[in-house]
């Protein structure tokens, strides 16, 4: 959903008819008569990047079927997102591989309450269109073995000097 389009710019004027103080009137101005002119801006953009993170996970009796599942989808989801042109640099992987009572467990961002390898994969995104694309196929690839957080939306530190340079 786009944001709503900025109102127009505004510019107030007032037009003094009151006689000019003795020593105040300039070479433009005219006798008698002075112009005050104020005004306001501001600016406003959509954002240029949207971070989204994924949240996957196995909980299996072996330690390596655990790591096996897991990594075989991290393969997938960066093979995906690299044939949609997202940059290996704008892909983060952490995980963490934990056993509780007899069971291994891989996952994404959060622990549950056995083993565990947890897996998070963060993606950044300057195209928006890619971003919906990579999502949309992960869900319909991998279904529910992969949870995708809302995508979190800024601005880098130079769309804001750009935008800075307009004000």
């Amino acid at each position: 959903m786009a944001p709503p389009a900025p109102p127009p710019s505004r510019v107030f004027a007032e037009l003094d008819l009151a006689p000019a103080p003795e020593g105040r009137a300039g070479l433009a101005a005219l006798p008698g008569r002075e112009v005050h002119v104020s005004g306001s801006a501001e600016l406003s953009a959509r954002p240029d990047r949207a971070r989204v993170s994924l949240r996957l996970g196995s909980r299996k009796e072996a330690a390596v079927a655990a790591r096996s599942s897991v990594s075989r989808r991290l393969q997938y989801i960066a093979h995906s997102a690299r044939l949609r042109g997202v940059p290996e640099e704008n892909m983060t992987v952490t995980e963490d591989f934990s056993r509780v009572e007899n069971t291994y467990q891989m996952e994404a961002e959060a622990f549950l309450p056995s083993a565990s390898c947890k897996e998070l994969v963060c993606i950044i995104f300057s195209d928006f269109g890619k971003m919906q694309s990579v999502c949309n196929l992960l869900i319909e690839k991998l279904g529910t073995s992969v949870t995708i957080n809302p995508p979190h939306f800024y601005h880098t530190p130079e769309a804001i000097d750009t935008l800075r340079l307009y004000l």
